[in-house]
């Protein structure tokens, strides 16, 4: 049985401080919403890992080890996506449990996303301002659907297609980055990602006891603080130009 839209809500039954974003999640976004389980990262053996984890896999190369909780991110994005297609589930809205909605906003947002969701594939509400360059490819209201040259990273919202989730799945059955980075390798996942803004989405996990993902490194040091910023600028030029030299073409919506 095909299903045409269904909405989910990524949530760690372990994380109770959030149940209750959850619940008032569920009651407002499209329908039907469901609640689904993420992988725990607590709970994942070296056996597991080591079958999909694999450091320097891709070019340009990802410089930081994954923990385990960003690798359980990324396998709960797969568990999703292939949800999806075993339950051929058409359209689907995934988002985070530490996300709050100003409605008015969102209704925008979402209706304007799934004006285009069969050409698109792959839409973000956004959380944050895009940052230039992109082009604007459509408006509503105040909201503006963007393609930028170089996608951000975030996951907090989003809303695709079952032949876009097939596409991430293909691409992914090992991987050595953040799943939005992963994403971003528009020339590796054949995926073209757009972006709404504003959308009336936030990130509240401050609000929520913190984030479940990352977890501050026990080296502090100027050094190796240093460090990191280094590498992390040196991966985004690499990003940048692995992209515009050979990503899909630029939607014409």
């Amino acid at each position: 049985m095909t299903h045409p839209f269904r909405s989910y809500i990524l949530h760690l039954p372990r994380v109770e401080s959030r149940r209750a974003n959850v619940q008032k999640l569920q009651s407002i976004l499209p329908q039907p919403a469901f609640i689904f389980d993420c992988v725990d990262g607590r709970s994942l053996s070296a056996k597991t890992i080591n079958q999909v984890y694999f450091r320097h896999l891709l070019k340009p190369y990802y410089p930081f080890k994954l923990n385990e909780s960003e690798i359980a991110v990324f396998m709960t994005y797969r568990k999703i996506w292939q949800t999806m297609v075993q339950n051929s589930v058409e359209v689907a809205l995934i988002i985070e449990d530490d996300t709050s909605l100003d409605l008015k906003a969102f209704n925008i947002a979402f209706d304007l996303a799934m004006r285009h969701i069969s050409i698109a594939g792959f839409v973000r509400l956004d959380v944050r301002q895009p940052i230039p360059p992109f082009s604007i490819l459509d408006s509503m209201g105040s909201c503006n659907l963007l393609e930028e040259q170089v996608p951000s990273l975030r996951m907090a919202c989003q809303v695709l297609t079952m032949p876009a989730a097939k596409k991430f799945l293909a691409s992914s059955e090992k991987f050595d980055r953040p799943v939005d980075s992963h994403l971003q390798l528009l020339h590796y996942t054949q995926q073209p990602i757009v972006s709404l803004w504003p959308t009336g989405v936030t990130e509240i996990s401050s609000q929520l006891g913190g984030s479940t993902i990352h977890r501050k490194s026990r080296n502090s040091s100027p050094m190796h603080i240093l460090s990191r910023a280094v590498k992390r600028s040196l991966y985004r030029r690499h990003i940048r130009k692995a992209i515009i030299g050979r990503r899909p073409p630029m939607l014409k919506l």
